[in-house]
């Protein structure tokens, strides 16, 4: 087959939503929009967004398009509010079958010409959607994730050594019984309670969550505990799966007792996040790190990436929107990062800083520098 996807390639991608791309098609440019840069001891894929646009040279190679497989619903495709649907992540099996993670909106929408089931209202908010085809394009299966309120977000998946399908989720239920985020077509949650002060399933928002190989439901794990209206909030960033079929991520809670009763959260973080490191071994078990930052990670800028032979996780994103005025603090360490997009290299064992780089720009408005993947080699 001509021109499969490979993990080893990257492309540079405009789209200011965009995050993470484990195996796309690659280009070769000069322009400033995308740079490579190489740091001791490994190689990091710096995508940094410095223009609306990342042109492509007239000296860049002309590939032959083997197959394509479009997608997505009605919603998607009119104004430029609705116009997000798109593919964040791709993972190549030892199968030789695609993996991808999206997102899609409603309005009757297709994947390869075929109707498939999504559970986003009519508004137009998003469902995460996971799909895989074989090495020459043919769709296997699809799964949608979400319902409830407008915006449900994950932006990468990881497989095991038996090409199951872990998703780390962010979903947002709602009050209507008319969306009830779905996990499955029989998995989904009930719709909230009447008195926003009890405690209650329906308000969890961030769950691990795993596939089989041909896209069957098999668990979900809620990172939360007891949580109500007023603590629901929570994240799951980027997931990493290791040689041990071991899971890592980030994750961000709100005041309570969470990760099956293992941490807590003072009843201070209230309107801010306490974050951190996790593992998820394949016993079910949580071992956490609590990391030191006060502000927030930025998402869907934001990319975890775990290396393995040094035990370090990578951290990169962006802390700024556009300019001073759209500052989002961060602080790692008791240290601040001051410029828009950063790296931070972190030890896995116990959350300590190793090292940091931070990107700056001469322009003095409009600095919007952002990190969109790190790749360790």
């Amino acid at each position: 087959m001509k021109n499969k996807l490979h993990k080893s390639n990257t492309l540079c991608h405009a789209e200011l939503g965009s995050a993470s791309h484990s195996a796309s098609n690659q280009f070769i440019s000069n322009t400033d929009s995308c740079r490579k840069i190489k740091f001791p001891n490994f190689h990091i894929l710096l995508f940094s967004m410095l223009y609306a646009l990342c042109s492509i040279p007239a000296t860049a190679q002309q590939y032959e398009w083997d197959w394509a497989v479009n997608g997505g619903g009605s919603l998607g495709e009119s104004g430029w509010y609705y116009r997000v649907e798109q593919v964040f992540d791709i993972q190549v099996g030892t199968d030789n079958n695609y993996y991808f993670i999206a997102q899609i909106k409603n309005g009757s929408p297709k994947l390869g010409g075929q109707a498939v089931t999504v559970y986003g209202n009519q508004l137009g908010g998003n469902d995460i959607f996971i799909f895989s085809t074989t090495g020459d394009g043919q769709v296997r299966w699809s799964q949608a994730i979400g319902g409830g309120e407008l915006f449900d977000a994950a932006y990468k998946i990881a497989l095991d050594s038996s090409n199951n399908v872990y998703v780390g989720a962010n979903v947002r239920n709602a009050v209507s019984t008319s969306y009830p985020v779905h996990f499955s077509p029989t998995d989904f949650l009930p719709p909230w309670p009447t008195n926003q002060s009890t405690i209650d399933a329906a308000y969890k928002t961030a769950y691990l969550i795993k596939y089989d190989t041909n896209g069957q439901f098999i668990w979900k794990k809620e990172l939360q505990g007891d949580v109500n209206y007023y603590n629901k909030d929570s994240f799951i960033y980027d997931i990493e799966i290791d040689s041990g079929n071991n899971i890592h991520f980030i994750a961000g809670f709100l005041n309570g007792t969470h990760l099956d009763n293992t941490i807590t959260v003072p009843a201070t973080f209230t309107n801010a996040y306490q974050y951190y490191a996790v593992k998820f071994d394949t016993a079910g078990n949580y071992n956490s790190t609590l990391l030191p930052v006060t502000g927030h990670f930025a998402e869907p800028s934001f990319t975890f990436r775990y290396d393995e032979p040094r035990n370090r996780y990578l951290l990169g994103g962006f802390r700024s929107r556009v300019n001073a005025n759209e500052n989002i603090p961060l602080t790692y360490g008791g240290t601040t990062i001051t410029e828009n997009a950063y790296i931070l290299a972190i030890d896995a064992g116990n959350g300590s800083e190793i090292w940091r780089r931070e990107m700056e720009s001469s322009e003095p408005v409009f600095q919007d520098n952002r990190i969109y993947d790190l790749v360790v080699d």
